[in-house]
């Protein structure tokens, strides 16, 4: 009887132990905000499509589906998968409608940088209303440009294109004489100049 009682002692034990081991990454990805200790550390996180905390929902499914992309191939199934997605998502996220994004940029920009794009007197402003926005909603413009510039992708496109006509209702622009990113930069430098002098 003591054997037997030791046996199922030990069991408790090990199950007390393993599953939380077994269930980390969906405990960690659904309570604290898309993140493990790994990627708290590598400063990445899961999020959903739209930007948004995966919760208990999305990190079940990519869970479940760990399963099969990491534990079922050794990881090769994962890598091969992400490699070939727009967005690098395995089967789990595809599913899930999640993706893994840096939280660190590996591009900084600062006001300096911004106003350093062009010092030219003679400029003629083209959209003079420009000035209605801040140096913040500047440097994202910036931001969004060079990542379409790094990276050009429909996606990219699509954030320009949003960028722009948003940019466009705000300074009541019904024309679209020119393509979205040189309308950008044209707004970006005119800003630049209006805000210096």
């Amino acid at each position: 009887m003591s054997q037997a009682s030791d046996e199922s002692a030990l069991l408790v034990v090990r199950m007390i132990v393993l599953i939380p081991v077994f269930f980390y990454s969906f405990i960690c990805e659904s309570l604290f905000n898309g993140q493990t200790l790994g990627k708290l550390a590598l400063k990445i996180r899961v999020v959903t499509m739209d930007g948004k905390n995966p919760g208990v929902g999305p990190s079940s499914i990519r869970w479940v589906f760990r399963l099969v992309d990491i534990w079922g191939s050794a990881g090769a199934l994962a890598m091969l998968v992400s490699s070939s997605t727009e967005r690098a998502q395995r089967i789990g996220d595809i599913l899930a409608n999640t993706t893994v994004i840096n939280l660190s940029p590996k591009t900084i920009y600062r006001i300096s940088d911004v106003l350093s794009i062009k010092d030219n007197s003679q400029y003629s402003a083209t959209y003079p209303n420009v000035t209605r926005f801040t140096d913040e909603d500047m440097l994202l413009l910036k931001n969004a440009l060079d990542r379409a510039k790094k990276y050009p992708n429909e996606k990219h496109r699509e954030i320009l294109s949003t960028i722009s006509n948003q940019i466009r209702n705000m300074l009541n622009i019904k024309t679209e004489s020119q393509e979205d990113e040189k309308f950008l930069k044209t707004v970006l430098q005119d800003y630049i100049v209006l805000t210096r002098s």
